[in-house]
């Protein structure tokens, strides 16, 4: 089975985050870059973001 845009996204977010382009304390790209960027709609952005592990600072 082909992996879901969202999975796809998923995994290019933890990607940068684990090579620390995204480094801890850094805020996330907003909806509507991610939305430009990936162009995939609101809704996958939406469960992508979902499907990451939150951090408490």
């Amino acid at each position: 089975m082909r992996p879901t845009k969202y999975d796809l996204l998923v995994e290019q977010l933890e990607s940068e985050i684990n090579r620390h382009e995204l480094p801890p304390g850094k805020k996330i790209y907003s909806q509507s870059q991610l939305v430009d960027r990936f162009q995939v709609s609101r809704s996958c952005v939406n469960k992508a973001l979902a499907q990451l592990p939150r951090t408490k600072n």
